[in-house]
């Protein structure tokens, strides 16, 4: 029997409380930074406080309890798309990659109000903020963020395999363009009721 990754979805707000205070004083990736106190300006007085971290970990906690509803509603409906599509398009994508998982192997998606989704090696951040605005790019679901991510798993476990060495700026590049083209196969794209179109900015330079 074939081994397919399986993604669990979980609510915990202390975790994404961690995950808002990491960005904010991360040394390098500014950007994120700048995104969360673009959505969330009220952030900014907290900063300056001496206990700025205790501030904000009570700010997002709060923001979870009165999201509380909303948040147990998206996790259905991901939870739904995932039990219907994931077997079949984590298939195609190691069809796609030449790779099989030998082990079993979970995934899980915890939900987050930041305004971006985060990735670690066995488990991600999903962004709820275009959920809970309904916009445009609701479509983008848990499964597909979590393929996302499990290519870039994959293209690192490939090189290893390979024992080829890239600096880090080459491998960001590589894996963020060898996903773009991964998520265009319409195969996939139907599985994860995903029409790729975004271009990564880092990407798009290189044109």
């Amino acid at each position: 029997m074939l081994n397919f990754p399986q993604v669990k979805i979980e609510i915990i707000p202390d975790i994404d409380a961690e995950e808002f205070i990491n960005f904010i004083w991360h040394p390098f990736l500014k950007q994120n930074r700048y995104m969360i106190l673009k959505v969330y300006p009220e952030i900014e007085d907290m900063i300056s406080s001496d206990s700025a971290k205790e501030d904000i970990k009570k700010f997002v906690l709060n923001l979870h309890q009165q999201r509380k509803e909303q948040l147990e509603i998206i996790k259905n409906e991901q939870e739904k798309i995932i039990e219907k599509n994931q077997e079949k398009a984590f298939q195609r994508l190691g069809e796609m990659m030449d790779y099989i998982w030998e082990n079993p192997f979970v995934y899980t998606a915890f939900l987050s109000l930041l305004p971006f989704s985060p990735f670690q090696k066995n488990y991600f951040l999903y962004s709820t903020l275009n959920h809970l605005r309904d916009t445009k790019s609701k479509n983008k679901s848990v499964l597909v963020v979590a393929a996302h991510e499990i290519s870039h798993l994959i293209f690192f476990q490939q090189l290893d395999k390979l024992k080829i060495q890239l600096s880090k700026g080459t491998t960001h590049l590589f894996k963020e363009a060898l996903t773009a083209a991964i998520l265009q196969d319409e195969n996939l794209s139907e599985l994860l009721n995903y029409k790729h179109t975004e271009v990564n900015p880092e990407i798009k330079e290189l044109y």
